[in-house]
């Protein structure tokens, strides 16, 4: 299943069940494609993320690789010194 920002415009009561409903749908075998800026939500359910910047993919890995990542900070969160 392809999910497209499903947590935008999303109250925190439906976002719960949105996710339990992914977690739900994976542990019966179904993958789930994530695209999403809620970052919380994508950890919660994410064991690998890819890291995105201008179409072209700058990361992959578990979210707490992507924090420590020098691209993925530099992309999101400004220069970083490397």
């Amino acid at each position: 299943m392809l999910l497209d920002e499903p947590q935008a415009g999303v109250n925190a009561v439906l976002g719960d069940r949105m996710a339990d409903a992914v977690e739900k749908m994976n542990s019966k075998g179904i993958t789930v494609l994530i695209v999403e800026h809620n970052l919380p939500f994508v950890e919660r359910l994410c064991a690998r993320v890819n890291v995105m910047q201008l179409g072209t993919t700058i990361a992959a890995g578990s979210m707490a690789e992507m924090r420590q990542h020098p691209e993925v900070i530099d992309a999101y969160l400004g220069d970083v010194d490397v």
